[in-house]
C-alpha cells in the first residue's frame, strides 16, 4: 500500500525506462521473439573471470575494483566454464514500456519524502531535460549529487551512505 511508505530512496534513477508510443509493436515484437517456446536461454559461457570482467567492463563504466566485485557475486563456476547467476531472460526486451506522461503521472503521485541520488556522470539512458522533468515532478524529492556513475553505492559507497543516513536523520527515520 503506497500511503504505509515512509521514505522511498532512489540510486540514480527516478522512474522507468519509457517510450513513445509509436515504438510499442516493434518492442513488443522484439519481446516475443525471445520466448519461443522449447528455445534454451543460456548464457555463452567464459572461460575464467578475467574474460567476465572484461565483457563487464565494455557494458558500463566502472573501476576494476567495482567490476570485479559484481562478477564475483554475479556469476557461477559449472565446473568446466564461468556463467552469470542471473536468468537469461532478464537481459530480453521489455515487453511494454510506458509513455513518458505516465511515468510522470506515477512520479507526480509519490507523496513520502523521497531522495534521489544522483550519480556525477550522469545517466545516459535519460536526456538531461527528461531527468529534469522527473525531478520536478516528485513533491518531496530532494536531490544530492555524487561523483561515482551509475554504481555510485559501490565507487562512492561512503558518501552514498552518509547522504542517505542525513536523509532518513532529518525525517525520523533512524536506521
Amino acid at each position: 500500500v503506497p500511503e504505509r511508505v515512509l521514505a522511498l530512496i532512489c540510486l540514480d534513477a527516478l522512474g522507468q525506462l519509457s517510450a513513445a508510443a509509436d515504438t510499442t509493436v516493434e518492442r513488443l515484437r522484439k519481446h516475443l521473439l525471445t520466448c519461443v517456446p522449447g528455445q534454451p536461454r543460456a548464457h555463452r559461457p567464459m572461460a575464467d573471470l578475467a574474460e567476465a570482467i572484461a565483457r563487464r567492463q565494455r557494458h558500463s563504466p566502472l573501476a576494476l575494483a567495482d567490476t570485479t566485485a559484481l562478477v564475483e557475486r554475479g556469476t557461477v563456476h559449472d565446473g568446466h566454464h564461468w556463467q552469470w547467476r542471473h536468468d537469461p531472460a532478464l537481459a530480453a526486451p521489455s515487453a511494454v514500456y510506458l509513455h513518458e506522461e505516465q511515468v510522470l503521472a506515477l512520479l507526480a503521485a509519490i507523496t513520502c519524502p523521497t531522495l534521489l541520488l544522483q550519480a556525477e556522470p550522469a545517466s545516459r539512458h535519460l536526456p538531461a531535460g527528461m531527468q529534469q522533468q522527473r525531478r520536478t515532478a516528485v513533491p518531496a524529492l530532494q536531490t544530492i549529487t555524487l561523483p561515482g556513475g551509475h554504481h555510485l553505492h559501490m565507487g562512492n559507497a561512503a558518501g552514498a551512505a552518509r547522504a542517505i543516513q542525513a536523509f532518513l536523520n532529518a525525517g525520523g527515520l533512524e536506521t
